[in-house]
């Protein structure tokens, strides 16, 4: 294509936290590379520290602290000025009123109020309240700048109802890391290395941890192998790092493995071996939803993977970190042989892919 436009595409993840936002943001990018536009990326780590921020809601509406903003942010601004298009990639980042999602939201109303431009909100979940409550009293600045977007795409049922219920108009969607998986051919299993894989979590109390040392000392117990997953694109998590260490010391597996994934392929390839899955993490629930692998997981920082789950009416829903959980737990990974994730012939994960769809649908 000879002419392309330009699109602007903030809160990029690809090079940040860990693989399964690589996956979903490339897909992104290569989606709108394949819609005749060219990308100039913004990162989530930029978005999270970007200053000043508003400190309250009257500031989002004052043209002088806009002027304030808009002269710290010159590059920034400058970019907005330049595109034809802003595509936000919000995934978790818009839950609570932490420095964040107050950046993200001052950032997408920067680009409607003051540059016009199209706005488009893709491939994420909102929790303004931080649970499945609609956004009201100091969180009503959720509903302020969402009304203003010209097109907003959730990647799940819950997010969705909470913003219907507060009058803007969203579509259903899902996450884009089904369709990168499906892009390069990677949703199918391999032979089965007759390992448990398991990862940590954006949150990890205390109860989490102890869920986790009694997991893994039950797998000892039935001589079941352990590999812990980690690895990015680069600036990996160190949380993931800290924790299997803290894993390896506490817990009788002292052979448990660590994969430091240093490619997509091979943290992929973790899930499509895997005789089983465990951990907190939204996207590598995904991957293993994906790929089919049996898999538990304990709930995020927010509700997501529940609504996740309950968007492709999956049959796994998220344990409890208690005893009830922990013997659910056991009989997933004694049944994990008999599993069949895709007993639908694929149905979820065509409904995945699907709801990826939607995000592009108005670009």
């Amino acid at each position: 294509m000879l002419d392309r436009k330009k699109a602007l595409l903030i809160n990029f993840t690809a090079d940040a936290y860990h693989w399964g936002c690589y996956g979903t943001s490339m897909e992104i990018y290569t989606t709108l590379i394949e819609s005749g536009y060219f990308i100039e990326t913004r990162s989530v780590y930029e978005v999270h520290t970007l200053k000043p921020t508003p400190q309250n809601n009257n500031e989002f509406h004052d043209n002088n602290f806009f002027k304030k903003y808009s002269e710290e942010n010159q590059d920034l601004c400058r970019s907005i000025s330049n595109s034809d298009i802003i595509v936000i990639n919000a995934e978790g980042t818009l839950h609570g009123l932490a420095k964040g999602p107050i950046n993200l939201l001052y950032l997408m109303l920067v680009c409607k109020k003051y540059f016009k431009k199209v706005v488009h909100l893709i491939n994420f979940s909102c929790f303004p309240n931080g649970d499945n409550t609609a956004p009201k009293d100091n969180t009503a600045i959720y509903i302020d700048v969402l009304k203003m977007l010209d097109n907003i795409v959730v990647r799940e049922v819950f997010s969705e109802n909470l913003l219907k219920e507060v009058g803007i108009k969203v579509m259903s969607g899902f996450d884009c890391l089904p369709r990168f998986l499906s892009r390069y051919n990677l949703t199918e299993r391999t032979k089965s290395n007759e390992c448990v894989l398991v990862s940590g979590g954006v949150r990890m109390p205390e109860e989490y941890v102890s869920f986790y040392v009694k997991f893994i000392n039950w797998l000892y117990s039935k001589n079941i192998s352990v590999r812990f997953l980690a690895g990015a694109k680069s600036d990996p998590d160190n949380a993931d790092y800290k924790f299997w260490h803290y894993l390896k010391q506490t817990t009788k597996h002292k052979d448990m493995k660590l994969v430091d994934t240093k490619s997509f392929q091979s943290w992929v390839d973790e899930f499509r071996s895997a005789s089983f899955f465990f951990s907190a993490r939204f996207h590598h629930t995904i991957a293993a939803l994906s790929i089919g692998t049996p898999f538990a997981v304990l709930p995020s920082n927010t509700q997501k993977i529940s609504a996740m789950l309950n968007t492709v009416s999956s049959t796994v829903t998220c344990l409890s970190p208690d005893e009830d959980g922990f013997v659910k737990l056991q009989e997933l990974v004694n049944n994990s042989s008999n599993q069949n994730l895709k007993s639908h012939d694929g149905e979820i994960l065509e409904k995945m892919i699907e709801g990826g769809n939607k995000n592009f649908d108005n670009l």
